[in-house]
C-alpha cells in the first residue's frame, strides 16, 4: 500500500499528476487508487462510492461494505451524462482514471460550507466523519486482501 497526500488538487490535479510521472513504484503494478476528498460534512450520512460505472469490477467488493456500513453507502456520480454531477475528473483520481488505472473516490455532495472559510473543523459531521473513515477502511482492507484478482480484472 502507498499512501500519498497530493497537493494543488484545485489547479488540475498538479500533485497527483506528477506523482504518476515519477511513481515510487511501477505504474502497473498500482492496482486500484483509493481517493479520499470531502468526507468530513453530511447531514443525511450518505457516502458516495464513484467510479464503479468505469470499473464495474471493483463493485462487488464494495457491495458487502455498504450493507453494513453505518453510513449510507452509495454508488454513482461518475457517469458521462451526469455533466457537472459527473465526478470522473473532479479530483485526484481523473489523473489515475486517464491513464487507465483504476479508481474509487469517497466523497460526499457539495455542502453550505463548501469551498468556503467555514468549511472547518466545528461544521464537521463527527460520527458521519468517522463512520465514513471506518467505511473507507474497510474498502481499503478489501481491496489490499483482492489486490491479486483485482489486477487481473484491470
Amino acid at each position: 500500500l502507498v499512501f500519498v497526500a497530493f497537493d494543488a488538487e484545485e489547479t488540475g490535479g498538479t500533485g497527483s499528476k506528477k506523482f504518476l510521472a515519477e511513481p515510487p513504484i511501477r505504474k502497473e503494478n498500482i492496482v486500484v487508487n483509493v481517493n479520499i476528498d470531502m468526507i468530513g460534512q453530511n447531514d443525511k450520512s450518505e457516502l458516495y462510492a464513484s467510479g464503479t460505472f468505469h470499473y464495474p469490477f471493483l463493485k462487488p467488493y464494495l457491495e458487502p461494505i455498504a450493507k453494513t456500513a453505518k453510513v449510507k453507502l452509495i454508488f454513482g456520480h461518475d457517469r458521462p451524462e451526469q455533466g457537472q454531477d459527473d465526478w470522473t475528473f473532479q479530483s485526484d483520481h481523473g489523473s489515475f482514471h486517464r491513464q487507465k488505472i483504476p479508481y474509487i473516490y469517497f466523497g460526499v455532495e457539495d455542502h453550505k460550507d463548501y469551498h468556503k472559510p467555514t468549511d472547518d473543523y466545528p461544521t464537521l459531521t463527527k460520527a458521519f466523519y468517522v463512520h465514513g473513515v471506518e467505511t473507507i477502511l474497510e474498502a481499503v482492507k478489501v481491496f489490499d486482501k483482492n489486490a491479486a484478482s483485482i489486477a487481473l480484472k484491470k
